[in-house]
């Protein structure tokens, strides 16, 4: 049985409609419910259920989906140890990883890979972090950019880099103390500090839950005994910053993504540090540790490391 078909079956049974598979493998309807039906007569069973809505597996088609996944990932496998021994010229980085992350990090560092490597292709694969860690475990990535803590037994990491998650304050909201203080507005490096429990009254803008940054927010709400006035969930950091910078609320963001110049509005941010052990997080490249680990990928987290 050729490997494609393996594919094939996996893609089908993931997408459960035949269609559906079709349009995400690039072959017509046609010649894929043809290998499909190829692959049944082969074996004699019948491996998926076509009466249901959507498709799903027989027994039958259930074991041989564990088969197919374990085949593949055995040549996937095979296929990057060949590629380490044959002197690194050529292969495939699969990256997992946030699109906070993907902001902050890979600008600086994919231009930089690509032309260190110009012959590994990089794919991202770009998720909240729960989806990510299932990810890494399943081997559909080489490395998960996360934040600690890894929650998944069968994941071992690697350190990038750590971090602080602080509060930006447009002026308006600042707190009286603070305003009589008259500090100066985007400064990266010295930061007041402040309790929460100052700004419980004011409009909070948060990324939607499951999201690192925003379990860190919440811990902290639930320990000084808050209940935020949320008024907007995003799944984006920067449009979360945007919209504090004209002043619509505060919001969580981690010092690295600070910009060095404040966007140009008429609306100074600031930034605090809650001084909370729960703000400060560690960035690691998180990968199955039952798995090979390619070069490609350790060649990455070296440079993370670097730079």
């Amino acid at each position: 049985m050729e490997t494609r078909n393996l594919y094939y079956l996996i893609c089908v049974a993931e997408e459960k409609s035949i269609s559906k598979a079709a349009e995400k493998l690039f072959i017509t309807q046609p010649t894929l419910s043809q290998h499909i039906h190829k692959m049944e007569k082969s074996l004699g069973v019948q491996l998926f259920d076509r009466t249901t809505t959507p498709l799903s597996l027989t027994y039958s088609g259930e074991k041989f989906v564990e088969f197919a996944s374990k085949v593949l990932e055995a040549e996937r496998e095979f296929m990057q140890e060949i590629a380490d021994i044959n002197g690194f010229c050529k292969g495939r980085l699969t990256i997992g990883i946030s699109a906070i992350h993907g902001s902050s990090l890979l600008p600086t560092i994919l231009p930089k890979y690509k032309e260190r490597f110009p012959g590994i292709e990089i794919v991202l694969m770009e998720e909240n972090s729960h989806k990510l860690e299932e990810m890494a475990e399943r081997g559909k990535t080489d490395i998960t950019i996360a934040n600690l803590p890894i929650q998944n037994e069968n994941l071992t990491y690697e350190t990038l880099t750590l971090d602080e998650v602080v509060l930006a304050v447009p002026k308006d909201l600042l707190p009286d103390r603070i305003k009589r203080k008259n500090l100066a507005a985007y400064d990266r490096f010295t930061y007041e500090e402040i309790e929460i429990s100052e700004l419980k009254d004011c409009p909070f803008l948060l990324l939607k839950p499951g999201h690192k940054i925003r379990q860190i927010g919440d811990a902290i709400f639930e320990e000084k005994g808050i209940r935020p006035r949320v008024v907007l969930e995003s799944v984006s950091i920067e449009t979360l910053y945007g919209l504090t910078s004209i002043g619509m609320g505060v919001t969580f963001i981690p010092k690295s993504l600070i910009p060095k110049e404040g966007l140009n509005t008429n609306t100074p941010l600031y930034f605090f540090s809650l001084r909370n052990p729960a703000t400060n997080y560690c960035m690691v490249a998180a990968y199955n540790k039952h798995r090979h680990l390619p070069i490609a990928a350790r060649k990455f987290i070296s440079l993370v490391k670097d730079f």
